[in-house]
């Protein structure tokens, strides 16, 4: 398969954060922290992996950053861009699953920003996208199942 300029600038910047991530987490280096720019070059990773057409390890890392920022600074608007992210990423395949992260996100954003701060109100309306991707999933699975 020949790849494209595109895809060939996300395999140049993949080997570049997987390299960078290796340094940083070899195990002479265990005590590292966990400190926010780790975290943002991890989740780098799982979006290139996401680009590249690498679903399954774009999830794996993206659920990784996730744990870490909600071991290391709880809930708040780090955990739900990533939340988000890895909600666009199920939309397709799994919306169900999408949806519930939407629903968490839109939660925390309402109690901390209000319903009317356009954060909320962005996540909001991927939810609702969510949600009806979710019941057209389900329509088509029922009709699957009957013929």
């Amino acid at each position: 398969m020949k790849l494209n300029k595109f895809d060939l600038a996300h395999k140049e910047q993949q080997h570049v954060v997987e390299n960078l991530l290796t340094q940083l987490l070899a195990p002479e280096r265990s005590s590292v922290t966990l400190t926010r720019s780790l975290l943002i070059a991890k989740e780098n990773l799982a979006i290139v992996y996401w680009h590249l057409g690498e679903p399954a390890k774009a999830e794996k890392i993206h659920a990784e950053v996730l744990a870490d920022i909600l071991k290391t600074s709880g809930e708040g608007a780090d955990s739900w861009k990533v939340m988000s992210r890895m909600a666009e990423e199920l939309l397709d395949s799994e919306p169900d699953r999408a949806a519930g992260l939407l629903e968490r996100v839109v939660s925390g954003q309402t109690n901390a920003l209000g319903e009317d701060h356009e954060d909320t109100l962005s996540s909001m309306g991927r939810l609702a996208d969510a949600l009806q991707k979710s019941a057209e999933y389900e329509k088509d699975r029922q009709i699957g199942e009957f013929w």
